[in-house]
């Protein structure tokens, strides 16, 4: 339970760069290895990167110093490239097709999945979950290996869910990932877990259970939302999150048990700001301390310490979960 996948949808210096400050900051020998599991969407990102991850997963060290390889990887299947009108969903499948065989090394792949939009009618959701179910039926016959497929559940009803889980558990997919969040931000590229979305969380873990289905959750991985996971009872198998770094770079930052604050001196619209003295204070009530965060007023100059902080508090909640802390 709670295996948290690490976005790292970017080029390779950014990543690079990540890995090296993470190491850095702890005298290369952290308390936990916040790139155990990566999530990346190979259509976004260059091929270089491909190369990298690739080569990391088989022991090969992205920096000068050797660190731990992933022991596990997903290849995203990019489903938002459609929701937000950059591809075609033909073309989605089209180049996962070629994507995925050129990448048999990654542990799992996301089916083809066609995402629907909040502005969608009820016939055009409807389509788009059997363009999504029919595709990924498809996709097994080319997969590098197609047990290691992860089946994208979309849908506004319970009717909905339970259709999808049981197409895929009659295909001997062992693994479904929940993918339809409302969404927010120019891109719509933030998940907003909403009420309506964990009823319909609560639907599917019922389902999966009783076909022994292991269950991912997308792009909703912040330690704000893992905890509203948990005191609604839902308990997946793994979740990603990109949110640490996206958050980082907006002056966001992350703190157990407390809404983000904003931290950044240059203030963003919405957003009161946190000084440093008060984020100091909250620190010592929740009991958090990281390398990124010893001098508070790093987290208001700095982009990188305020991701790379967002990226410790981000593990140590799916930590604290995964080993029963669900008291939180």
């Amino acid at each position: 339970m709670w295996q948290l996948y690490v976005g790292l949808s970017t080029d390779p210096t950014t990543i690079r760069c990540i890995v090296r400050r993470f190491y850095a900051a702890y005298n290369l020998q952290p308390p936990f290895n916040p790139f155990e599991r990566i999530i990346v969407s190979p259509l976004v990102v260059p091929n270089a990167t491909m190369r990298l991850i690739a080569l990391w997963r088989q022991g090969h060290s992205p920096v000068q110093f050797p660190v731990k390889p992933p022991t596990s990887v997903i290849l995203d299947s990019g489903g938002y490239q459609v929701q937000t009108g950059r591809l075609t969903f033909e073309n989605l499948c089209a180049k996962l097709h070629e994507i995925y065989n050129q990448h048999s090394f990654a542990d799992f792949f996301v089916l083809p999945d066609f995402p629907p939009l909040s502005s969608d009618s009820d016939a055009e959701i409807e389509r788009k979950i059997n363009r999504t179910v029919h595709a990924g039926e498809k996709a097994l016959s080319w997969l590098p290996d197609k047990s290691k497929a992860i089946g994208v559940v979309h849908g506004r009803s319970p009717s909905q869910i339970r259709f999808a889980v049981r197409h895929y558990a009659n295909l001997d997919i062992s693994y479904v990932a929940f993918g339809s969040f409302a969404t927010s931000g120019k891109d719509f590229s933030v998940n907003l877990l909403s009420g309506k979305a964990i009823a319909l969380l609560k639907i599917l873990q019922s389902e999966a259970i009783s076909f022994g289905l292991k269950v991912h959750i997308f792009g909703i991985g912040n330690p704000a939302n893992l905890i509203r996971l948990a005191f609604a009872g839902i308990k997946p198998t793994s979740v990603d999150t990109s949110a640490w770094f996206k958050a980082g770079g907006f002056g966001a930052v992350f703190l157990p048990l407390f809404r983000q604050a904003h931290m950044s001196l240059r203030q963003a619209k919405g957003w009161r700001l946190t000084d440093a003295d008060t984020f100091q204070r909250i620190c010592q009530l929740v009991g958090h301390s990281c390398p990124f965060c010893q001098n508070p007023l790093d987290l208001q100059r700095s982009r990188w310490a305020r991701i790379l902080h967002n990226l410790a508090v981000t593990c140590e909640t799916a930590m604290a979960l995964h080993l029963g802390g669900q008291k939180l």
